[in-house]
């Protein structure tokens, strides 16, 4: 690792010791679970590489850089992860654990660099209204407005799918959904306001079903709506990577996110005990 060659802040060492247990940690989970499963693992790494870096090349600053991009990258990387463990809940279950760790390191590591201003700060948004004391730049705005018009839409094709669903468990699990699209709604537009940013056009209070129900089976519902959690998991992970100044907010998206993966999870469950899932390809014989 960087700091224990380079690395100068003492702060910036203690993030650096952190991040590399816990990257030690997850590799030790995924090689126990790979010799569960008899799949082989990547080489290791050389017992030692020759030091002819130019220390003065290697700063604080851009150590400090390039591990916040691997953070970063691996927070996706490991959503995809959950995506695509669908045989195994209990491995998925692993990602998920490992997704929310590392969300909070990454997210100690992004405190640390706006400190010590090492991270660029985009143009500031600047029709706060008066008394509003927190400050926001242009690009965390738009991912508030997108996450907010992302809700509405969601929430206008989750009612109109509830009217047409016959499986009673299945009209149960919507409702929640819907239930919990509100309270999010409504924490986003408290925001907006807050930040002084124009809201959008709210969807219809009153839903009208569609007619023919016989052209949508349940099973097809849940898996458009299984896609659709999945397209809100990715939209999660790009804006919690762009709130790079205000930390406040980049938590309540970690919050947003680590609800919209524990869904996914209990969703994915559900769809397996009532064979909605694509029978996917099995590993070896």
């Amino acid at each position: 690792m960087f700091r224990k060659l380079f690395a100068k802040d003492l702060d910036l060492k203690y993030i650096l010791k952190k991040t590399e247990q816990e990257i030690e940690d997850n590799i030790a989970i995924l090689q126990k679970q790979m010799k569960k499963y008899n799949i082989i693992s990547p080489n290791k790494n050389r017992a030692a590489v020759a030091n002819h870096a130019d220390e003065e090349l290697m700063s604080d600053e851009a150590i400090a850089m390039v591990i916040l991009l691997y953070q970063q990258e691996h927070v996706e990387n490991l959503l995809i992860s959950v995506y695509g463990t669908v045989t195994n809940d209990k491995l998925r279950k692993i990602f998920i654990d490992m997704l929310v760790r590392t969300m909070k390191s990454t997210d100690d590591l992004m405190k640390h660099v706006a400190l010590r201003g090492w991270i660029g700060v985009p143009p500031a948004y600047r029709h706060m209204p008066a008394g509003t004391n927190e400050r926001i730049h242009c690009g965390e705005a738009a991912c508030l407005w997108d996450m907010l018009t992302y809700r509405y839409d969601t929430l206008h094709n989750t009612e109109v799918m509830q009217g047409i669903i016959n499986d009673a468990d299945l009209k149960l699990i919507f409702a929640a959904g819907i239930k919990l699209l509100q309270e999010q709604i409504k924490q986003l537009e408290k925001e907006l306001v807050y930040f002084g940013l124009p809201l959008p056009k709210r969807p219809s209070d009153i839903t009208i079903s569609l007619n023919n129900k016989d052209l949508w089976e349940d099973s097809h519902i849940y898996r458009m709506t299984l896609m659709g959690m999945q397209g809100a998991g990715t939209l999660h992970v790009r804006t919690y990577k762009k709130f790079s100044s205000n930390h406040r907010l980049r938590g309540f998206i970690m919050k947003l996110l680590k609800q919209e993966v524990e869904k996914i999870h209990d969703f994915i469950l559900y769809g397996k005990l009532k064979g909605w899932l694509h029978q996917v390809p099995r590993y070896g014989p």
